[in-house]
């Protein structure tokens, strides 16, 4: 039933699975992996978790369990290794393309939808991050997930499928703080519709995530409000103070100049979604409410919001923290495209030669951009030392000069077999700071001092 739009004809269906593979083959080919920044945190935690360790912790990547505890899932079952360690953002981020595919047949029509799922795949936000332990691939499909299910309430079940949607929902937000303004966008569809049982149980769905959370925190820490508290940590880091230092040039140039230039980072697929949106001034899909809300809501908050309730401190700016804001902005211009060759049929090669071309330099630069950035070098290094150390059948490790065990942590995931350990006598191998400060076999217990690299 979710499918049968795209069961009308075999042109539609064949469309929507070769979208859907190439979404998955394309974020294989991007592939980056452990990048030694913020995935070596998650990671952390999540392996508390599923060692049954965990305890909450005043940093916000600890409380993000939206992300950690799937993660610790995937660590408990199939054990800690760099593959496990991307595994479920790269699912997340490829299963997000159907989803919003069905979710766009729902509310613009099946081939305004494979536009849509065209550009998501092509993305080239999405095809860096799909494979980097991070919360929006993960945070995007959960959204994605609880829109279809408030999408299902219109014809059946609105309290069930609502109250769903907004347990999802919650998870999103346990996953990425930002993603409860998605909710409030779905909300606000709901209320300004009149579709009073499902914004109720939604509401609900949602309340009871944030309940649970925070009487865990009553019954873990005696602080029912650990998280704003948590939080003021994070308010403090050098990421937010430098967002904060120049307000005017945050507020009002930050992300226009990061989303509507073209960059390795978002290709041309901004530029074209923003020309595409002009024609919403003219014509507006039926169901173009809920996806206007979608994109405008949690922008507004990105952009313009606090992460303080008592001061303002404006939130840190990333590529990746508006990813999920450009699922709806694509169904958009998905539907601005099929309206314009249904209504003007000589623009329909024009129109999918200026997509082909957004398609292909958004694959560029994902597949450009791939295991670069961050300290990709480190992690790179580390990888090939773990391979050699491996063949050699080295069991024990020693790290010096690694004031804040970076190298340890990445790798204990890039070589879980290898031991970790402080004292010299035990180790097969030491790794140290060569002389330009990258990691560096500096000596290998049995043989002369040499390196691994």
């Amino acid at each position: 039933m979710i499918l049968e739009k795209f069961r009308c004809d075999r042109a539609s269906s064949t469309l929507f699975l070769s979208i859907c593979a190439a979404g998955f083959l394309m974020r294989l080919a991007c592939t980056t992996g452990l990048i030694g920044s913020d995935d070596l945190a998650y990671a952390h935690f999540a392996r508390l978790i599923a060692n049954f360790q965990y305890a909450p912790e005043s940093i916000h990547y600890a409380l993000r369990y939206g992300l950690t505890i799937p993660q610790a899932i995937i660590y408990r079952l199939f054990g800690i290794h760099e593959w496990t360690t991307f595994v479920l953002p790269l699912l997340a981020s490829a299963a997000s393309v159907p989803l919003l595919m069905i979710v766009g047949a729902r509310l613009v029509g099946p081939r305004a939808a494979l536009f849509a799922g065209i550009l998501l795949a092509s993305f080239t936000v999405s095809l860096r991050y799909a494979t980097i332990l991070v919360p929006e691939p993960v945070a995007g499909f959960y959204i994605l997930l609880a829109v279809l299910l408030y999408l299902e309430s219109d014809s059946r079940r609105p309290l069930v499928l609502g109250a769903s949607a907004g347990l999802i929902l919650g998870l999103a937000y346990l996953t990425k703080e930002s993603a409860a303004f998605v909710g409030v966008a779905v909300f606000l569809d709901a209320v300004l519709r009149r579709k009073w049982a499902a914004a109720c149980a939604m509401a609900g769905g949602a309340m009871a995530i944030v309940a649970i959370e925070h009487a865990y925190y009553l019954a873990a820490t005696g602080d029912l409000l650990y998280r704003m508290h948590a939080m003021k940590v994070h308010e403090q880091s050098a990421m937010v103070l430098g967002a904060n230092r120049n307000l005017n040039y945050r507020l009002f140039k930050s992300y226009p100049r990061m989303m509507l230039f073209p960059s390795w980072d978002f290709g041309v697929h901004s530029i074209f979604a923003a020309i595409a949106a002009l024609s919403l001034f003219r014509w507006r899909p039926p169901r173009g409410q809920l996806l206007l809300l979608w994109t405008a809501v949690p922008l507004l908050y990105l952009n313009f919001g606090s992460s303080s309730l008592t001061h303002f401190t404006a939130l840190p700016v990333a590529d990746r923290y508006v990813e999920f804001i450009y699922v709806p902005l694509f169904v958009l211009v998905g539907a601005v495209l099929d309206h314009n060759m249904e209504l003007r049929p000589w623009t329909a090669g024009p129109m999918l030669a200026c997509v082909a071309i957004v398609v292909s330099v958004g694959l560029w630069c994902g597949y450009v951009t791939r295991q670069s950035g961050w300290r990709i070098h480190d992690v790179a290094i580390l990888r090939q030392i773990a391979d050699n150390a491996n063949q050699k059948q080295i069991k024990t490790v020693r790290f010096v000069g690694d004031s804040d065990d970076r190298w340890k942590d990445e790798m204990s995931i890039l070589a879980p077999r290898l031991q970790i350990t402080i004292a010299s006598a035990e180790a097969d191998l030491v790794i140290g700071p060569d002389a330009m400060g990258l990691p560096s076999s500096v000596s290998i217990s049995g043989t002369s001092e040499k390196s691994l690299r």
